[in-house]
């Protein structure tokens, strides 16, 4: 929503760090969280001198996450705390990726564009009891599912899980009214973690789950489970089948697939 931009301007840009410039990070040097292809990207678009990122003003830095990563995620129009799920989401893996993963858990077409339909359906869902907690609950579930796949983990995966888990706090906290500090934990430095151009492994992307599961021993180790995920909201379905995939039991696919067929009468 648009009176928290200052706050999850001040958080992101914290969590992002200083002045970062480690050859294994997949973003490149980075500082107030704008990597140097970004900058350059936008020195171009605005017919600037092209500079090192390397102290970059803090106002620049700030349009520059709004424009490339919060407009396109919806940040105005969303639910406190889901803005801010989001807005970090997509400043460290890319808008696409974080508006993909959004509309898996809310059901529409996975296409990384927040258009009228998944506004639409986030804000059914913000109407009904705990529904942007659970969705907050699974798009950050998600998100560190996506990230184990991703072939910098070993090396970032310390930072990435403290950023993800601090995230998801505060934003829990702001989904329930309360007022957060306008800054993360300290130490709160992590890479980026960008989409790679293929799913590196089914854990990075849900939707290949499917792929690597055949037989019905599968359905038949989790069948208690079913029971009770068709018992749930859309969402907090969603929610539980993120927390298999991350506890390494990668059935998420298959679940979906036997709660939607439950749901509509079918076997």
């Amino acid at each position: 929503m648009k009176e928290n931009r200052e706050i999850v301007q001040k958080r992101i840009g914290l969590s992002e760090g200083g002045f970062v410039n480690n050859p294994k990070d997949p973003g490149g040097a980075t500082d107030r969280g704008i990597t140097q292809k970004t900058f350059d990207a936008w020195n171009r678009v605005k017919k600037l001198p092209l500079r090192s990122v390397k102290g970059i003003s803090k106002d620049v830095a700030e349009e520059i996450i709004f424009e490339n990563y919060m407009r396109p995620v919806k940040f105005d129009d969303l639910p406190a705390g889901l803005d801010y799920a989001m807005a970090d989401y997509s400043v460290n893996s890319g808008p696409a990726r974080a508006n993909k993963e959004l509309q898996r858990l809310i059901g529409v077409s996975a296409d990384g564009i927040f258009g009228n339909i998944t506004l639409s359906k986030v804000q059914q869902i913000a109407q009904e009891p705990g529904g942007i907690h659970d969705l907050i609950e699974g798009l950050c579930a998600a998100r560190m599912a996506f990230l184990r796949g991703l072939p910098h983990w070993p090396e970032f995966k310390n930072g990435w899980t403290d950023r993800v888990q601090t995230v998801q706090e505060a934003a829990l906290k702001m989904a329930a009214g309360v007022q957060c500090a306008a800054q993360p934990a300290a130490g709160f430095i992590s890479a980026k973690a960008p989409e790679p151009a293929a799913p590196v492994s089914a854990a990075a992307d849900p939707a290949s789950v499917g792929a690597v599961i055949s037989g019905g021993g599968v359905l038949a180790a989790v069948g208690a489970v079913i029971g009770s995920l068709a018992q749930l909201h859309p969402v907090a379905q969603s929610v539980a089948m993120a927390g298999l995939l991350v506890a390494g039991v990668g059935i998420a696919f298959v679940l979906r697939k036997r709660i939607l067929a439950i749901a509509t009468g079918g076997l």
